[in-house]
């Protein structure tokens, strides 16, 4: 059986390095990215090697812009070989146990059942060089972030990655190898270069699915500008919570009404299609520093690389439903142009009422696609009042020290309390780089299931999906891991799955 894997980020890499492992099928796994090659031929460009911060290079370039709003904020996604797993802050975080229950739950059979699915967190952690690094490797921010929460009466952590675990602080464990951002396709698609039943189709941009009737045949887009195309007797969508329903949607996969206003041909009905998207909103505290920190994280680069990220203090507030519901976290060092420095405290909400879209749009002629996270939106109004929380939450732990005698609050300032930081989280909310849920796992396809328990996509032969987009509800946790993990499971089952019979 050939198979087309169509996206090489964190889901496609894993599940195309996973298959082919095995010898038992063509693995054709397409990018619409660059491939610089494996780890070991020394081709990848610096930033996207160097972990200690987020690079902006080789992105999709995408925005969201919520109806009815005039602001827009970048979605960061990486158009390269590993995908954003190759630009990621590299926190390697699980989830917990109620997230997989939920998809089983949501599909109808126990395929996720987390006793089970840890065995694939724990091959995807030993491929992706996941540890926690030694407490004094990171930077006096975030050891100071580490103290003043440990001071605020928060546990320590004693693995933030037990699907069990509450509340605590924890030193993240990272997916880092002697400094370098230790990506999917180091992990997964290296391994298999070189074999005979694995090819990569690099900056090969696919822009719809070949299909007949009802089955998928192949994909057809743009190969550095020429047309090509492929067939294949699988199609698997890897091209994340954005693009893999932009793809289906292109291909006339989705919600007739949806398709007729953007002038597609309807050629499958599936109304979920782009539809309930959920990422983590997230709100920013900055911090100017006052005390000894430049100097001291000056004298920490000498000895130890500065990474920008490290400490994640997990909460649980009044509006929880689960063993914690929001992160709270530290992100500091030096400016991208490294001639400043930012300090900064993140508050994310992990579950999230509200819901967004991808949605195909018509203008001047053109295909284009509205992302909209609608975050904060929803009705009782729950989010906005979680999020209020958790910023005073995050004052209170900022409120010890080291942390207090080294930083003080710029922005929202100390003065905005109540209503005016509702107001400023309706404004100034963004996203915490975690889409996911936009072809959700599901029994019934007129209620908003895209595909089945096992990635199956409903009512088509031939096309599954392996990434976030299948969430049915975002993790409680970082998405990177998950992601890698689900997409793990799905190949090692594979040739399970197509015996299966569908419900």
């Amino acid at each position: 059986m050939r198979v087309i894997v169509v996206g090489a980020g964190t889901g496609g890499a894993t599940f195309a390095g996973r298959l082919a492992k095995e010898g038992q099928h063509e693995v054709v796994l397409v990018e619409a990215g660059p491939d610089f090659g494996p780890f070991d031929g020394h081709g990848w460009p610096f930033e996207m090697l160097d972990s200690r911060r987020i690079p902006t290079t080789y992105d999709w370039g995408l925005e969201n812009q919520d109806p009815g709003s005039d602001r827009s904020y970048k979605l960061e996604r990486a158009k390269i070989m590993g995908g954003c797993s190759a630009h990621n802050g590299c926190a390697a975080v699980r989830g917990i146990r109620s997230d997989f229950e939920k998809w089983s739950k949501a599909g109808g059979a126990d395929f996720w059942n987390p006793d089970e699915f840890l065995e694939d967190f724990a091959a995807v952690d030993e491929a992706l060089n996941v540890r926690t690094l030694p407490f004094e490797e990171f930077s006096p921010y975030q050891q100071d972030f580490y103290h003043a929460a440990i001071a605020a009466g928060l546990p320590h952590s004693n693995n933030i990655n037990d699907i069990d675990e509450g509340i605590g602080v924890s030193i993240c464990p990272m997916n880092k190898k002697g400094g370098i951002r230790w990506n999917a396709a180091f992990g997964f698609v290296d391994p298999v270069r070189g074999q005979d039943n694995f090819s990569i189709e690099a900056n090969f941009e696919v822009t719809e699915l070949l299909m007949d009737g009802r089955r998928v045949t192949g994909v057809r887009g743009f190969k550095m500008g020429e047309a090509h195309k492929l067939s294949g007797d699988m199609v698997v969508l890897a091209s994340g919570a954005y693009g893999s329903p932009m793809l289906m949607l292109r291909s006339g996969i989705g919600d007739p009404a949806t398709l007729k206003e953007a002038g597609i041909e309807l050629r499958h009905d599936l109304p979920g299609v782009g539809r309930n998207l959920q990422d983590h909103p997230a709100v920013v505290l900055n911090y100017q520093a006052k005390g000894q920190l430049i100097g001291r994280t000056q004298a920490h680069e000498k000895l130890r690389l500065n990474y920008d990220e490290g400490t994640i203090v997990k909460v649980r507030s009044p509006f929880a439903r689960d063993l914690f519901d929001m992160h709270i976290f530290s992100v500091g060092g030096r400016t991208p142009d490294l001639a400043n420095w930012y300090w900064q405290v993140y508050v994310a909400l992990l579950t999230p009422l509200s819901r967004g879209q991808v949605r195909p749009v018509r203008k001047d002629g053109s295909l284009h696609f509205a992302i909209e996270h609608s975050h904060v939106t929803d009705l009782e109004r729950m989010d906005v009042q979680a999020l209020t929380w958790g910023v005073e939450e995050a004052r209170r732990i900022t409120s010890f020290a080291p942390f207090a005698t080294e930083l003080e609050e710029r922005t929202p300032g100390i003065g905005t309390k109540g209503q005016a930081i509702q107001d400023w989280i309706q404004i100034e909310h963004q996203h915490y780089y975690h889409p996911a849920s936009t072809c959700s796992i599901g029994r019934d396809p007129s209620a908003g299931a895209v595909v089945d328990v096992y990635g199956r996509v409903h009512g088509l032969e031939g096309l599954m999906v392996a990434d976030a987009s299948i969430m049915p509800y975002v993790t409680i946790a970082n998405t990177n891991i998950p992601t890698a993990a689900l997409a793990h499971r799905l190949a090692r089952n594979f040739d399970a799955i197509l015996g299966m019979n569908r419900a």
